[in-house]
């Protein structure tokens, strides 16, 4: 018996010992807390919004200023201009790669230097090459800002520099960089952890490694840019994906490393407690529905776009669809015409609608003109008929007054 119980002991606590060695996911249900004073998560490619944080509360961006600053430079120039380096971004406060006055570099490397090193001076020197002087290129980045939906924002350099009038918000910054983020150009810049550039200046910093340490800490991570001021605090939008999401996170004024447990504990979630859902593919067929005098009769309904959906893990998987379609749709059509919409649902609240449109052309039945054209004669039997009649009542109303004048006269 007592050898009996040493095994039974010896079991459990081999048992109890594996089980602290097996990786566990840990899902918890509510969202995360985070250190940040502001944050977001959002779909990189839908845009849906998973958490918030105080998302529209007015921040200092710090160096996560740059994602702007970079994409509008790819748009508004190519990568294999040379850039003159000017003095005033020789002279840029804070983290650079020592750009020399009269320095000739390549866009392309300037923008690694940006993206990766996070350099001041070559913000300044980029703002000077594409907009012609800092204020024109800042004023280039508040019309993109506005264009792109940021409007919680107000930028005043290109770099992050502290600044009172300088500011955005998490919600800005995450629709900021969904934008940059579809430009292969861009993310090609921001996903790269080392790079050397060329520079013919003797001793110039040439190395240049990415100063965010997510790509060391999460598995999946593609960008994309860090930020610090004193001001400011940590910041950092991110963008990762696992299997076929990607999303984007951006925390404000963290503290310390608690900018990365923040970040991480925002991808978890977003991973963990929802599923990715697609609800139609583009051009798939929805329905056919008929054409007044079409020819022929019927047009198939096909899906506009494509729509996907983050699903509530503790939502029910279910999705509904509903078609609200035109009235009295009548010929002749063209092919992509919208003919109605396809909203879907989830537990009775709407997550999403794609346009219905036609997939061909309907022409126009001739054939069914013969309802005007038997309207058209019935309409002239009856006007023919009535004058007819009028003809017939003014002929006898004169012969009776001549009939009339007759027996007068007499």
């Amino acid at each position: 018996m007592k050898i009996l119980r040493i095994k039974i002991f010896s079991i459990t606590l081999f048992l109890l010992v594996l089980m602290c060695f097996i990786p566990c996911q840990q899902v918890n249900a509510e969202p995360p807390y985070i250190i940040g004073s502001s944050g977001i998560l959002i779909d990189s490619e839908s845009g849906q919004v998973l958490y918030v944080k105080e998302d529209n509360k007015r921040m200092y961006p710090a160096s996560t200023t740059k994602v702007l600053t970079a994409i509008i430079a790819i748009e508004n120039s190519s990568l294999d201009e040379i850039v003159l380096i000017p003095l005033e971004a020789c002279d840029a406060e804070g983290s650079s790669i020592g750009l020399q006055e009269g320095e000739l570099i390549t866009m392309e490397d300037l923008l690694y230097a940006l993206m990766l090193n996070s350099g001041n001076d070559a913000a300044i020197a980029i703002a000077v090459h594409v907009g012609g002087s800092v204020e024109e290129f800042v004023k280039m980045m508040n019309s993109k800002a506005s264009e792109l939906g940021a409007l919680n924002s107000n930028f005043t350099n290109p770099n992050g520099l502290p600044d009172e009038n300088h500011y955005s918000s998490a919600y800005d910054l995450s629709a900021i960089a969904k934008y940059a983020m579809r430009n292969e150009a861009f993310r090609e810049i921001v996903s790269t952890q080392t790079k050397v550039i060329n520079r013919t200046y003797p001793d110039a910093q040439v190395n240049l490694s990415n100063s965010s340490r997510l790509f060391s800490r999460y598995a999946g991570t593609i960008g994309v840019k860090t930020g610090y001021t004193d001001a400011a605090g940590q910041c950092l939008i991110a963008a990762t994906v696992r299997d076929d999401r990607e999303l984007i996170s951006v925390v404000l004024s963290s503290e310390g490393t608690g900018i990365y447990d923040d970040t991480i504990a925002l991808m978890e979630y977003g991973y963990n407690q929802f599923n990715k859902t697609l609800l139609i593919e583009e051009g798939v067929f929805v329905t056919h529905i008929p054409v007044i005098f079409g020819k022929p009769e019927y047009v198939e309904v096909v899906a506009g776009k494509s729509a996907s959906y983050n699903i509530s893990t503790e939502n029910s998987q279910t999705v509904d669809r509903t078609l609200i379609l035109f009235d009295s749709i009548k010929s002749p059509i063209s092919a992509g015409e919208k003919l109605g919409d396809l909203y879907f649902e989830n537990e009775g609240i709407v997550i999403g609608r794609v346009d219905l449109l036609a997939k061909q052309d309907i022409g126009r039945n001739w054939l069914s003109y013969w309802r005007y054209v038997l309207y058209g004669v019935a309409f002239l039997v009856f006007i023919s008929l009535i004058g007819s009649i009028r003809r017939r009542t003014r002929r006898r109303y004169f012969e009776r007054r001549r009939r009339d004048r007759r027996t007068y006269i007499y």
